[in-house]
């Protein structure tokens, strides 16, 4: 499996100093970024799998934990230009009194709770926006027929 991560020019991003370098490292450490990357695993499995399946090779539940497992190898020994990029990315958009800001909060008790709950707040929001849209759907699909030349009312039924 051939990864983009292993395709990465660092040197596209500037990292800034290696002390601001290793406070981004730090911050990523406190909002346990590792946990995203544990995230992204099923999702690129999932893209490989459907590549290989293109390609004929038969989704057994066996070929499934083969891919599951290569992933979070490949994923693993490819993290260290993702990481850098990553801290490229903070360099940019943070200075380095915004990072210790961050470091700061993040670290406090306040900081610690947003990083607890935030994620469940979000997938609760998600959840929530998904019935929010199913009740607003018969409304678009009114919406929509109504704004549609009447020829094109009648292609779709």
């Amino acid at each position: 499996m051939c990864f983009a991560l292993s395709t990465f020019n660092v040197g596209d991003v500037q990292a800034g100093t290696v002390e601001k370098q290793a406070k981004i490292k730090k911050l990523l450490s406190v909002t346990d970024m590792r946990s995203l990357l544990d995230d992204m695993v099923p999702v690129i499995a999932n893209m490989v799998a459907k590549n290989l399946k293109k390609k004929g090779v038969p989704l057994s539940p066996e070929t499934v934990n083969v891919i599951k497992k290569s992933t979070t190898v490949v994923m693993k020994t490819n993290v260290t230009p993702y990481i850098d990029r990553v801290v490229g990315m903070y360099n940019e958009a943070y200075s380095e009194d915004e990072i210790d800001e961050l470091l700061a909060f993040y670290t406090s008790p306040t900081g610690q709770k947003s990083l607890q709950s935030m994620s469940r707040i979000q997938n609760d929001a998600k959840s929530l926006g998904v019935k929010w849209g199913r009740t607003l759907a018969p409304q678009i699909d009114t919406d929509v027929l109504a704004a549609l030349k009447p020829d094109q009312n009648l292609q779709n039924n």
